[in-house]
């Protein structure tokens, strides 16, 4: 498995120059803004300069309809045709700074229509190129959220190996338990269940003879040794239940009271029924 902290370090110094460039257009992109605001406000100083050109014009308008006035009326003297000389040669004037204004206004249109233009596009290059960047910067963050998520498979799929590895472990070692307690022979004390510690012959007799039979140094008896297997059909289960039932009473205590009380309680009954009978006669 990869070290936990690879995915991280990768992705660390991309996310940070990233997130300059980012920055720095978002500087450029006011910037622009700025710009382009400003060269509003020149537009609507362009705006004031036009309508200033318009009413020029009007004022020249009308000083030219003044002026045809003096000179179609008939007899008109010395001084108004010296004044109407005067209004022309002001017209002349007036024509020329209208036609230098117009130029300057057509000019500085032209040079706010080609900037608005310039800052427009590179605007919509800005915002273009910080989605690129944010895109981009997605792109990583997705990368490193893969490459996280990879290591934490690969180290989910090594620690269900070690589990699956410890568990086999674990049932080869109870395997192995329960064989060795399965061929463990189970040692009875025949000696303290028929109390050879008590000094009993007859005790240590039978404890000396099950633990011949169980060491197979000796055989039991059974019903083919006493020539009645084939005597009876009924011995057969009988002896077994018989078989199954010593054996149970060897190792329960329980058992052995229980039998013991049945048939105490059997032999008291016996009694007091052969009791009754005698002083009935």
């Amino acid at each position: 498995a990869a070290e936990p902290g690879a995915p991280e370090q990768v992705a660390a110094a991309p996310d940070a120059s990233a997130q300059k460039e980012l920055e720095d257009l978002r500087a450029e992109l006011q910037e622009v803004t700025n710009e382009l605001a400003a060269a509003r406000c020149e537009a609507a100083a362009l705006g004031r300069a036009e309508a200033e050109v318009e009413e020029l014009t009007g004022q020249l308008a009308r000083a030219r309809g003044k002026l045809s006035e003096l000179e179609q009326a008939p007899g008109s003297d010395p001084a108004a045709q010296s004044e109407a000389r005067e209004l022309r040669a002001a017209l002349q004037q007036k024509d020329q700074q209208g036609l230098q204004l117009a130029a300057a206004v057509e000019q500085l249109s032209e040079a706010l229509e080609s900037k608005t233009t310039q800052l427009t596009a590179a605007s919509k290059a800005l915002a273009e190129a910080q989605a690129k960047k944010s895109v981009d910067r997605q792109e990583i963050d997705l990368q490193a959220a893969r490459a996280e998520a990879q290591e934490s498979r690969q180290q989910a799929e090594d620690m269900g190996k070690k589990v699956q590895r410890l568990e086999a472990r674990l049932r080869a070692a109870e395997q192995e338990a329960f064989a060795t307690n399965a061929a463990k022979p189970v040692d009875v004390d025949h000696a303290a269940v028929f109390g050879r510690s008590s000094g009993s012959k007859i005790g240590s007799a039978i404890a000396e003879i099950l633990q011949d039979v169980e060491l197979g140094d000796k055989a039991g008896v059974t019903l083919t040794d006493l020539g009645m297997s084939t005597s009876s059909r009924c011995l057969g289960p009988i002896d077994s239940m018989l078989q199954r039932l010593s054996a149970l009473m060897t190792v329960r205590a329980d058992a052995r009271l229980a039998g013991f009380g049945v048939w105490a309680f059997c032999h008291v009954i016996y009694i007091v029924f052969c009791v009754h009978w005698v002083f009935r006669k």
